[in-house]
């Protein structure tokens, strides 16, 4: 794959102005589950996982949308187990 300078400059510029719109309204996305607290904002073709915290906006990922997101399993007790171990 070729590089292309404009096409990263254009990237850059709309995941900044989304970056902007999450800091002005952190809590304008619904929730995403499994994970509590966890948002999802979608600037087409990107998706942003992220959450609020007291002082800062914790970006977790960020990915294009054709690609399958990260599968996560909810630890019911949340004890943190690691599945085999005894």
């Amino acid at each position: 794959m070729k590089a292309n300078p404009r096409a990263a400059t254009t990237t850059l510029r709309r995941l900044q102005a989304a970056f902007r719109m999450l800091a002005a309204h952190p809590n304008a996305v619904s929730p995403v589950l499994p994970l509590a607290g966890r948002r999802r904002f979608v600037e087409t073709p990107y998706v942003i996982d992220y959450r609020v915290e007291a002082d800062a906006i914790l970006i977790s990922a960020i990915r294009h949308g054709r690609q399958q997101g990260t599968v996560l399993d909810v630890d019911e007790d949340d004890d943190f187990e690691v599945p085999g171990d005894s």
